[in-house]
């Protein structure tokens, strides 16, 4: 049996289209900016009286205003205060921005809900919190309403953590496309082949995605040799009905070369394109033996010419069990002319 096993990422500036044989690409849905909309709730509460409207504490000895934020003093094993009403928009999905320092490590937890609704365990988020840094999480939200309240649990059953502010973008929901089929092709002239242990791989020439693994002699997975790119329209990032997503699709528009380093034993495969936008896609995706039963993963991608806003891709699954890869991404009119994602370090394993 395969099993996948990410073993690291890297922030980027690009969210990434990486195809890591029949896994999953993580969803992403980014947020947006803003133009004529009313602006959304926040809470800066370095500002003067922006904790006045923070209390009903439970397991907090009191709330500080402070000149970095509001600090909430613990004191007690399921500690939590609640904020004021806000006019939410109705309809409308969200991200929420917090920035924190914490004395206690562990998961803060955020509960939103309306007018004699109550807090509940369905209606809330849960973010991991590192100890005595300062950091920002981000975390999606459904859309909330007119009159919504939050209420926050941070981590810890004593000492001090300290909000320095919370805001909200809108969340942009990115409709899934028609996924093409993946397809399990035969090994052609100019197959390569890696081998670690009983663990074999076999690359198609000129095909991303195209690969075959056997463990013992048995095919017990496939490459995804179908996958899709999403990239916002640029023609449509600010329009009154919403961003467009465009889709390229590898198999179409891709020139893929293949290699395999002799000294090594490293398999190569790269794939190159343009999109209709004027942006140099290039993804990259190396093969190597690892332990004795295990070949490692490397996949990356660059896109270059042009200033993207985030995408998503998402393929399906062709065989085997299915794992997961975030990717990240850059926001913002700054972003730079050319981005790189070294998205991702993986495991094939029996």
């Amino acid at each position: 049996m395969t099993r996948f096993a990410p073993l690291g990422l890297h922030r980027c500036r690009l969210i990434m289209a990486a195809v890591v044989g029949s896994w999953l690409m993580a969803d992403v849905r980014p947020a947006l900016a803003q133009s004529d909309a009313s602006p959304l709730p926040s809470f800066d509460f370095r500002q003067a009286g922006a904790v006045a409207g923070w209390g009903e504490p439970h397991d907090v000895s009191h709330i500080e205003a402070t000149r970095q934020g509001m600090a909430v003093h613990i004191d007690g094993p399921d500690p939590y205060v609640f904020g004021p009403a806000r006019e939410y928009p109705a309809g409308t999905p969200l991200l929420l921005k917090i920035r924190l320092k914490s004395s206690e490590g562990g998961s803060f937890q955020v509960f939103y809900f309306g007018s004699g609704q109550g807090s509940s365990e369905k209606h809330s988020v849960r973010f991991a919190v590192g100890r005595g840094d300062w950091q920002e999480q981000t975390v999606p939200l459904p859309p909330l309403a007119p009159g919504f309240r939050l209420r926050l649990d941070p981590p810890g059953k004593r000492g001090v953590c300290l909000i320095e502010s919370i805001r909200f973008t809108p969340r942009l929901t990115i409709a899934a496309p028609a996924w093409p089929k993946p397809t399990v092709r035969e090994p052609v002239p100019g197959t390569l082949t890696i081998q670690s242990g009983a663990l074999v791989l076999r690359q198609n020439p000129h095909e991303w995605g195209g690969f075959r693994v056997a463990a013992a002699g048995r095919q017990v997975a496939t490459g995804h040799n179908r996958p899709l790119i999403g990239y916002l329209d640029p023609a449509t990032a600010r329009s009154a009905t919403g961003p467009s997503v465009r889709w390229l699709d590898l198999a179409a528009v891709a020139t893929v070369t293949t290699g395999l380093d002799p000294a090594t034993k490293a398999l190569s495969v790269e794939a190159q394109l343009r999109d209709p936008d004027g942006g140099q896609w290039r993804l990259r995706q190396v093969f190597r033996p690892g332990s004795p039963t295990a070949i490692d993963v490397h996949t990356e991608c660059s896109v270059a010419d042009r200033s993207y806003a985030p995408c998503s891709t998402r393929p399906t699954a062709s065989s085997a069990p299915r794992g997961t890869c975030s990717g990240c991404w850059h926001l913002g009119p700054k972003a730079p002319t050319a981005s790189t994602a070294n998205c991702c370090r993986s495991s094939l394993s029996n």
